[in-house]
């Protein structure tokens, strides 16, 4: 696997016909791929793919909080934090406080992961 695919692509439809399907992969890699996601939506928010890579972002996201392994599903339910929170869910309205309380329910579940960064951030927001 080449990694320039970290990189924004300058067509980030050709990175989205390339990525496996989200709940196909290991959780540790569903981990991965949701970070690439997340970090080419942020390249291209204000494009239709932005919005594509957002959705896989958090579907990718969604299939690592399933691992075995805490520190993967941990780190999952803290991005799934990040998005809700900031209204990046495909489901997040323009209502920041009900994003956010929606976003506290992956926040406490990143703590009992003992996710370091949850756990920091746990006790400052609620």
């Amino acid at each position: 696997m080449e990694t320039q695919h970290t990189h924004p692509h300058h067509h980030p439809h050709q990175f989205i016909e390339q990525l496996p399907q989200p709940g196909s992969t290991t959780t540790d890699e569903a981990l991965l791929w949701g970070e690439q996601c997340n970090q080419q939506h942020l390249s291209f928010m204000g494009e239709v793919s932005g919005l594509a890579l957002s959705h896989l972002a958090y579907a990718f996201f969604v299939a690592a909080s399933f691992a075995k392994n805490s520190a993967v599903s941990g780190e999952a339910y803290y991005r799934l934090w990040q998005m809700e929170s900031e209204g990046r869910a495909p489901h997040s309205t323009t209502n920041r406080k009900e994003n956010r309380d929606k976003g506290l329910v992956y926040l406490r579940q990143a703590a009992l992961q003992e996710f370091p960064a949850a756990l920091r951030l746990i006790s400052l927001v609620l």
